[in-house]
C-alpha cells in the first residue's frame, strides 16, 4: 500500500519532466504569470462553452459546432504551449548590417532624427533584440 508520500514523488517525478515546468524551473513566479493568466482564459472559454452554451443551444458532444471549438482549442492550445517552450535562439551575425549614419540600414530617415527603442549600456550600440 502506497501512503501519499510516495503518490507525491511520483508525481513530482513525471511532472519535472514536462516542457512547460522545465521552462519556468529556475525562474521567478512573477515570470510564469503571463502563462498561468492565458491558461485560465483559454479555461473559462472552454467551460463556458460546453457549460453554458452547449446545453443552452442543445448541441451534442459530437456536433459540428462542438467539433470545430474543441479542435480550434486544441491547437491554439498546442500552439501557445510550442510558443512558450521553444527557445528562439540568436539572431545570425550575417542579419546584422553595417550601420549608416548611426541607425541600421532599413531604417528611415525621420526629420527629427532615429531615436532608438534600446541600445546597449556597455557598447552605445542598437540593440535588436534581447538576445544580443
Amino acid at each position: 500500500r502506497r501512503d501519499c508520500g510516495d503518490i507525491y514523488r511520483v508525481v513530482k517525478r513525471c511532472c519535472m519532466r514536462l516542457p512547460m515546468i522545465k521552462r519556468f524551473e529556475n525562474e521567478a513566479l512573477s515570470k510564469s504569470m503571463p502563462v498561468l493568466t492565458v491558461c485560465t482564459m483559454m479555461g473559462t472559454v472552454y467551460v463556458s462553452f460546453v457549460c453554458v452554451y452547449m446545453p443552452a443551444v442543445g448541441l451534442g458532444v459530437l456536433s459540428a459546432t462542438s467539433l470545430v471549438f474543441h479542435t480550434s482549442l486544441s491547437l491554439a492550445a498546442c500552439a501557445y504551449h510550442q510558443s512558450v517552450v521553444t527557445e528562439p535562439g540568436m539572431i545570425p551575425d550575417e542579419w546584422r548590417g553595417e550601420q549608416v549614419d548611426g541607425r541600421p540600414l532599413g531604417v528611415p530617415q525621420v526629420q527629427q532624427g532615429y531615436q532608438p527603442v534600446e541600445t546597449k549600456r556597455k557598447t552605445g550600440t542598437w540593440r535588436y533584440c534581447r538576445k544580443e
